[in-house]
């Protein structure tokens, strides 16, 4: 969709900084980004490209016994939901579903993708990934690289799981369901991840597949006991090493090869995301420790403020710049308080301020920041800082934060100007500069953009894919 001639001006006088990009203020408020029908027009179409992008390159790889493509060319054989073949399932077990339900919706100009189409490369896919499941007994012996939704076996159990149940194998969904729940003792006591209690590789992703399992599938009263257990399990393993890893004023503190971070993936945040999804299992003095070191976050970053701490004084490094992406930085804390505020609601009232102003303090350092030049990841990208933005209104109702989410998209895919920063960007952890190592992975490429394009159409159940979930 074509954008106005006063749009397409604004566009091209961003300010390009070492590693944001800048707007001019009010761009939320054209015409595009405030009206519904509008935007969501060229979200159809966004999506119709994007989505055939992404098939034509998973057929390619399909030759190759299903490998992704990296930022080379080359097929590389990653199986996890962060940047392998795991994550591509994820969003087409998304878009399969949106078919269904919301077909109109993904038919702009009648090129409807044929579900025939859709159906047959997740079968190819869910065949490999089947392949890669090492028997349940064992399941204790493969936890070394992850029992996280993003990295390890629990996160492949799961998204196998969820495309057995979309191609309707009830059967084999089951099986893995219980494979995913056996897993827990392991996790709580394996001395491999017993340490490790972040979303990305740990403990709190795994509460994630947890919370992901009840968030979509039903079951019995008994299986939902034992989910319960084994969450009951997990949370109080992380909650009794929060403890222990304390240092005033924290209540609870946790650490990731050896440091003390506060964001999304490796952090406080996440962790206590995780937690919170499951307060109901948790005893009255780990709800007040959770909430305590909720609150002592929430202080904390209304201010700009650095990734990580000083292990030894709990207080924020001087030496470390904030960083705006989900990952690290305030994307993925609006996250969070979005939860704790949704939790707040009805209960305590002077929560409901607090979480409510440290997520306006939040959301306005991301819009004054501007464009990650890291391009539209969802880890460290502007799709990431979208969904935060999308978190913030579910929570408030706020148009603001809406229009601020769909800001921050149209531009980044828009502007020449933009484009050209993210391709002259230098980032040294990356192979090829401007491309993301996994271009068509979840977390780092355009499978976690098109999840982003489907909420964009429903933005009252958008959830970040693998981390948040509807509440309980």
């Amino acid at each position: 969709m074509a954008a106005s001639s006063s749009s397409t001006n604004r566009l091209e006088t961003l300010t390009i900084h070492e590693r944001y990009v800048s707007f001019p203020a009010r761009h939320e408020d054209e015409e595009l980004c405030a009206r519904d029908e509008l935007f969501n027009t060229f979200v159809e179409a966004r999506l119709d490209f994007m989505m055939r992008q992404l098939l034509r390159s998973v057929r390619r790889a399909s030759c190759e016994a299903f490998v992704v493509v990296n930022s080379r060319g080359a097929y590389t054989r990653h199986t996890s939901a962060y940047n392998g073949t795991a994550g591509i399932l994820v969003v087409l077990v998304r878009y399969l579903r949106a078919m269904r339900h919301h077909r109109a919706q993904l038919s702009p100009n009648n090129s409807r993708l044929d579900e025939s189409h859709v159906i047959q490369l997740l079968w190819s896919i869910l065949n490999n990934l089947e392949g890669r499941i090492p028997s349940p007994h064992q399941h204790a012996h493969h936890l070394d690289h992850g029992a996280a939704f993003y990295f390890g076996l629990p996160g492949l159990l799961l998204t196998c799981a969820l495309a057995h149940r979309a191609i309707g194998n009830s059967r084999r969904t089951d099986e893995l369901l219980q494979q995913l729940i056996a897993l827990a003792p392991h996790i709580a006591h394996n001395r491999a991840v017993r340490d490790v209690n972040e979303v990305l590789y740990g403990r709190a992703g795994y509460l994630n597949c947890l919370s992901l399992v009840r968030q979509h599938f039903s079951m019995s009263s008994e299986q939902n006991a034992r989910i319960g257990f084994a969450a009951s399990t997990i949370a109080t393993a992380i909650v009794n090493q929060g403890r222990r890893s304390a240092v005033h004023p924290w209540p609870l503190m946790w650490h990731f090869h050896h440091k003390a971070y506060l964001g999304a993936a490796h952090g406080v945040a996440g962790i206590l995301h995780s937690l919170l999804a499951w307060s109901p299992v948790l005893d009255s003095s780990q709800r007040i420790a959770v909430a305590s070191t909720v609150d002592v976050l929430a202080h904390l970053v209304a201010r700009p403020c650095p990734s990580s701490l000083h292990t030894s004084t709990g207080m924020p490094r001087t030496d470390r710049e904030e960083t705006m992406h989900w990952c690290h930085g305030p994307a993925g804390h609006i996250m969070l308080f979005s939860a704790a505020l949704h939790q707040a609601h009805g209960v305590d009232n002077d929560a409901v301020r607090r979480y409510q102003t440290v997520i306006e303090a939040l959301t306005s350092r991301l819009a004054q920041r501007g464009l990650i030049r890291k391009g539209l990841g969802l880890c460290h990208g502007v799709s990431g800082t979208c969904y935060a933005f999308l978190s913030a209104y579910r929570a408030t109702r706020l148009k603001r934060y809406l229009r601020l989410a769909r800001a921050f998209y149209h531009i980044a895919t828009t502007s020449k100007q933009y484009q050209r920063a993210v391709s002259t960007y230098f980032d040294s952890q990356r192979d090829v500069q401007g491309i993301p190592d996994t271009p068509f992975s979840l977390m780092e490429g355009t499978s976690g953009e098109i999840c982003l394009l489907l909420d964009f159409l429903h933005p009252l159940a958008s959830s970040f894919p693998g981390f948040e979930f509807r509440a309980q």
